[in-house]
């Protein structure tokens, strides 16, 4: 593979959405590494041509010392380019590294609850049957 074939542009990124069906919003997820900065520099610069909101989530799953450090990083980033951005704290009760150790998913329901609610999205909390 080609060096040219692995490209990543504003002006790129900006076809690859346009080809894709209209939506209401752009969100992304944002964990203030290498990788998700630079999607959301480069969906920043080309907001205006997307024609709807784009905002970002940043999810602190507290596992690591600098996870709160890492939350600031973000906040900062999205301050100083006018994006939304969405932080929610998890629990996972488990600082080993080693995962969860079976004790269910570590995004629960009231964490997507909690996600849909701080972008004003209707949330039907009826229990299943």
């Amino acid at each position: 593979m080609s060096n040219r074939a692995l490209a990543f542009t504003a002006e790129r990124l900006l076809q690859v959405l346009q080809s894709f069906p209209v939506v209401n919003s752009y969100i992304v997820g944002f964990s203030g590494g290498a990788d998700s900065t630079a999607l959301l520099h480069a969906i920043s610069t080309i907001q205006n041509q997307l024609d709807v909101p784009v905002s970002a989530v940043h999810i602190n799953h507290g596992l690591h010392d600098d996870a709160d450090l890492w939350q600031l990083q973000c906040e900062t980033f999205c301050r100083q380019n006018g994006i939304k951005l969405v932080c929610l704290r998890i629990k996972l009760g488990n600082r080993s590294g080693k995962g969860t150790g079976g004790r269910g998913p570590p995004f629960t329901l009231r964490g997507h609850i909690s996600l849909a609610q701080a972008w004003g999205l209707p949330v039907n909390r009826s229990p299943r049957g």
